[in-house]
């Protein structure tokens, strides 16, 4: 068979392992960067490893950056792990026993259940952020809403009110002139 993202040929059995060597290496090629340093508390999900080059800080997930954070050595000893499923979605509740360094079914799947874990972690600070902004916003809606700035500024009109008003000043007027 042939990689996908170089397109040499390679065997069945080391392609999951020649595919992931060759997207980390076209994928330090790209560049994700910002110019300002996460700032949840007692959280590291993003690399932040400062470029000083660029003036910027690495915005990849911590687990999935290929350029600052290298994964642990697989010892001899080390078990796959995996939690076997049944139909793509039914957990069996076994594990995978098979030494890790020859488990080519399930290569690095604790690296992608981290960065599955962080990336739900991020949409849940994304959802918090918006839901505080509206908090916000009700907060200085519900804060001008009966302010005596918004009552000078909008004009209202009372048609009874004005009415006994008008009456009032035409009888006013009547009585004046008789």
């Amino acid at each position: 068979m042939y990689c996908i993202t170089c397109g040499h040929e390679i065997h069945s059995r080391t392609a999951v392992k020649h595919m992931e060597k060759c997207f980390i290496k076209y994928e330090a090629q790209a560049s994700f960067g910002s110019r300002h340093r996460t700032r949840i508390d007692g959280q590291s999900m993003f690399c932040d490893y400062y470029n000083p080059v660029n003036g910027t800080y690495c915005k990849r997930l911590r687990v999935m950056c290929p350029e600052h954070f290298k994964d642990p050595k697989v010892s001899d000893t080390d078990v796959c792990g995996c939690p076997l499923v049944r139909n793509v979605f039914e957990p069996t509740g076994e594990f995978c026993r098979a030494p890790k360094k020859s488990c080519l079914k399930h290569y690095q799947w604790e690296k992608l259940r981290r960065a599955e874990i962080d990336m739900e972690r991020v949409r849940q600070w994304l959802r918090l952020d918006e839901l505080v902004e509206q908090e916000r916003n009700i907060r200085l809606a519900m804060a001008s809403r009966a302010g005596v700035l918004g009552l000078m500024l909008h004009s209202t009109y009372n048609h009874e009110v004005m009415e006994r008003i008008t009456k009032a000043n035409e009888n006013g007027k009547l009585k004046e002139g008789s």
